[in-house]
């Protein structure tokens, strides 16, 4: 590894490719639990399943044509959506009447 021989590590002490990540990567592994925690990391697969979810339902297509109609097309589904999934988590909980 000729960068860690220009660091002065030297041959010897320089790590194999394989532990490579460890040996660079160390401190952000002590604070790997807490940097999630702080900025959200591996929570994208949430929004992915609700945009999978909202598109399985409505279609990846819109049928305004004009901006505005384009919000209020968005802003209805939306709202649909959410009242689909509140009374879907409603009857899953057991508190529907069907």
């Amino acid at each position: 590894m000729r960068g860690a021989y220009r660091q002065g590590i030297g041959w010897a002490e320089a790590p194999t490719r394989r532990a490579w990540t460890w040996w660079a990567g160390g401190e952000k592994r002590e604070n790997q639990a807490y940097w999630k925690a702080r900025t959200g990391c591996n929570k994208r697969w949430v929004v992915e399943g609700v945009f999978s979810m909202f598109k399985r339902l409505f279609g990846g297509h819109l049928m305004a044509l004009k901006w505005e109609s384009i919000v209020q097309e968005v802003r209805l589904k939306a709202i649909l959506y959410n009242k689909w999934r509140d009374e879907s988590m409603e009857r899953e909980a057991g508190g529907g009447t069907s």
